[in-house]
């Protein structure tokens, strides 16, 4: 996998050229007076000047007035914008970028040519019309209509919420041409000429705030009293409509995705440095700090279904739901997001009152706060240097979900030039892909849902059985090097093992002993120790897990308070108890950390040794143990010299692959639900069309998605050694924790009383996603990290 984009030598040149010609095009307008009558013509001016160089639709085709470039092309020019603040395009046209999106799509070529030409060079501005006073999100259920007169239609009736600029040319709408015809096969689209007599155009006042006239924030409503259109402005054919409108739909609904900064996370970050309450910033205030974790969090998910979507659609991968979810996770965010604001900034958020309103700047923020579900306006202009740009670009060597694991998508799509073999990509590489097919097989042949419960009720907890499959294909060794017995693969292409064995959901010690144990004698270990211990771990010979957590409980090893006690030998002795280790009942050795003389050491201890007693804890667990040491000897050759970074490194390692494991249960969860609310049947039809359930099943599939891509994004991080990858680290934890329970909370929801049975399966998955929310920290924990890693300044902003 690979989350950045990359460019040749080529498009980096091409991108001096554009920040050049930019930086003497762009106006230097503070952004809170870009929305003036004066200077939005400026900006307008701009917006030509860029469909004159082929800029403003890179990727068109040359006959249209378009760039005829390469999507990489297009992503630098957006990139560069980004750099003032700006979109592509730099004004507010979604009419000419959906709409011509379905005209390039649907009409003829006298259409394309007279209409094209004209959206793709930025001289005129259209607007899209499509919600009616009754019909909302109903768009079929329009009652605008048109009545065909000869070679013109005659349009009646009211489109509402249209508009976000100064002036239009041009309304593209969805209208009713056959009032008796066939819901979706009764409507036409057409492009209309906004100068048209009948056609009146009326600010609404939102909110209540006072507001009238047109401008970034405004919206209108529009009337059409016997306004007689073209019948050449018809596009796609008559009572076609909706199959027109799905083009344009599925670009608005988030298809086309998007890549870029956190702006959210930048503006409320530097609102926090910045404004002061009782005498200090709000960044210093605890609660501030947690809400900015909140927002961080809601914001990196949004970013990543908006990056996965951009993949998606460059690569012609099929998309299915991923448009409209990610449009409706930035919609419902965007609420959270307003009411985290207003927590953090308190009466502020309410007033714009030029005496008392905060630095200009943090308009953006609070216009969010006072606007519940409106995106961040943009506000300053970034210094000279890459840190303003989206990514630390890289270049190409040689160069002059939904559902389940991603696969490998075609690597080109048609009419995309230059799409080359390293650009980013989410997919799975071969192996891989030969790894989740093994892991398919697996669970089709060994794991059944059977043989699963049984190895749940067995003494041992798991099934040996399917243990030695495991240590025979390699599965436990695989973040051991070679060197030691292991296949030295990445973390991420242990994931993909894990991910299916959460899937199952496989009970046994592979994680405790395949992963985190391993890792932690790589870290820890000196050379003799790892020759004495990984190979025998690989090979499923030998069983370890940890044994950390403690009564007063913690998940940090700060939260270590076992006492070592040095003896004669240069080793230690230890007494106490541990609690909620995993898999400890299975395993020969156990790794525990305590304390000596202040400082944490690593002891292995064998369990059979004399004063080691370990049971299985009773309750709504999995496997998990009370580990009771009374006098325990421990030599000096079973003390890992490394200590506590040692171990948090190996943590920070760890951690993605346990959520990657918690997304396979997630995962199943998902698919046992849609597969329940299609065969069970109540008042004679499916479950699956009752909106309740419906929205049941689009949370969970939110919270999977959630978890998926933030996990395979740290997991690519720290394969790759990028900035950052310990906050994405926690942040996966949070969203994996978080969205295996509620996926199950709501897996329940759907299957209401059979859920709880044992034998259907369901309950499973239910337990393992409360152990495991605790495994490695729970999300409270993670959120506490996430915010002692939050920048001081904003230069230390975390880039995307």
């Amino acid at each position: 996998m690979d989350f950045e984009p990359a460019y040749t030598a080529e498009q980096e040149e091409f991108r001096s050229e554009v920040r050049a010609w930019l930086g003497q095009h762009v106006p230097d307008v503070p952004h809170l007076e870009r929305d003036t009558p004066e200077n939005y013509q400026r900006f307008r001016q701009l917006h030509r000047e860029l469909g004159a160089r082929g800029w403003l639709w890179p990727t068109a085709p040359v006959e249209y007035g378009g760039g005829g470039l390469s999507v990489d092309h297009m992503i630098v020019v957006a990139e560069e914008l980004d750099r003032y603040d700006l979109p592509l395009p730099p004004i507010y046209d979604s009419g000419g970028r959906l709409g011509g999106a379905s005209v390039l799509i649907w009409g003829t070529e006298e259409q394309k040519a007279r209409m094209m030409p004209r959206i793709i060079k930025g001289e005129v501005v259209t607007w899209q019309l499509l919600t009616g006073p009754e019909a909302g999100s109903d768009l079929a259920g329009t009652t605008t209509d048109a009545v065909r007169d000869g070679d013109e239609y005659v349009i009646n009736g009211e489109k509402l919420y249209i508009g976000g600029s100064h002036d239009v040319d041009y309304l593209w709408t969805i209208v009713r041409t056959d009032r008796d015809g066939e819901r979706h096969k009764n409507l036409s689209w057409f492009m209309i000429p906004a100068d048209l007599p009948g056609i009146t155009i009326k600010p609404m006042e939102l909110l209540g705030d006072g507001a009238e006239g047109v401008g970034h924030s405004w919206k209108n409503t529009i009337y059409f009293e016997d306004v007689r259109v073209s019948a050449d402005d018809l596009v796609g054919g008559e009572n076609n409509g909706w199959q027109v409108a799905t083009t344009h739909l599925e670009l608005e609904h988030g298809s086309g995705g998007r890549i870029g900064r956190n702006r959210w996370f930048e503006e409320a970050l530097q609102l926090s440095l910045t404004m002061k309450r009782e005498g200090k910033p709000l960044i210093e205030h605890d609660d501030v700090r947690s809400r900015m974790v909140d927002l961080f969090v809601r914001t990196e998910v949004n970013r990543l279904f908006e990056l996965r979507n951009f993949w998606m659609n460059r690569t012609g991968t099929k998309m299915t739901y991923e448009g409209p979810q990610s449009s409706y996770f930035r919609k419902i965010g965007g609420l959270e997001i307003s009411q985290a604001i207003m927590d953090m900034v308190g009466p502020y958020a309410l007033t714009n009152d030029p005496e008392f309103d905060p630095e200009p700047w943090s308009a953006g923020v609070l216009h969010a706060a006072r606007y519940p579900g409106a995106p961040p306006r943009r506000h300053h202009r970034y210094p000279e240097g890459d840190h303003g740009a989206p990514y630390r670009h890289r270049a190409r060597p040689g160069g002059a979900s939904g559902g389940d694991t991603p696969v490998a998508p075609p690597r080109r799509h048609p009419g995309i030039a230059n799409v080359e073999d390293d650009a980013m990509d989410l997919s799975l590489n071969e192996l891989q892909q030969m790894l989740k097919h093994s892991v398919d097989d697996f669970l089709a042949r060994s794991a059944t849902r059977d043989a699963i419960l049984e190895a749940e009720t067995s003494a041992a907890g798991y099934s040996p059985e399917m243990w030695k499959i495991a240590a025979e294909i390699g599965w436990l060794g695989m973040v051991t090097p070679e060197q030691y017995g292991g296949t030295g693969g990445s973390l991420t292409d242990a994931a993909v093992v894990f991910e299916g064995l959460g899937r199952g959901p496989v009970p046994g010690p592979f994680f405790s002993s395949g992963v985190l144990s391993p890792l932690i004698i790589t870290e820890a270990g000196n050379e003799e120790q790892r020759q004495r211990y990984l190979p025998s771990l690989a090979s499923g010979q030998t069983v370890c897990a940890l044994a950390m957590t403690e009564p007063e409980w913690g998940w940090g090893a700060d939260s270590v308070q076992m006492q070592a006690k040095p003896s004669a030998d240069g080793g230690y002795v230890v007494s106490g108890v541990k609690v909620f280790a995993f898999d400890a009942l299975a395993a020969d050795h156990l790794i525990v950390p305590a304390r000596a003389d202040g400082q944490l050491v690593l002891l292995m201890v064998d369990t059979s040794n004399v004063g080691v007693e370990v049971r299985r804890m009773t309750g709504f667990l999995t496997s998990e143990c009370v580990v009771r040491l009374t006098d325990v000897k421990v030599p000096a050759g079973d003390v890992l010299e490394g200590g506590q970074l040692a171990l948090e490194r190996a943590f920070l390692r760890a951690t993605p692959i346990l959520c990657a494991q918690m997304v396979g249960g997630a995962q199943a969860v998902y698919e046992m639900s849609v597969e329940y609310s299609r065969r069970r049947r109540q008042f004679s039809q499916p479950i699956g069309r009752f909106q309740h359930v419906q929205n049941h099943i689009v949370q969970l599939v939110n919270y999977v998605d959630g978890a998926r891509w933030t996990t395979f994004e740290a997991l690519w991080k720290l394969d790759e050694a990028r900035p950052n990858a310990e906050i994405s680290v926690h942040l996966a934890k949070v969203c994996a924790s978080e969205g295996y329970v509620q996926a199950t909370n709501y897996a329940h929801e759907v299957h209401a009383g059979i859920g709880v049975m044992r034998e259907y399966g369901l309950t499973q998955y239910t337990r393992a996603s409360r152990s495991l929310y605790h495994a490695l920290g729970d999300p409270q924990w993670h959120r506490r990290r996430l915010g002692k890693l939050l920048p001081q300044t904003a230069d230390e902003a975390i880039p995307a």
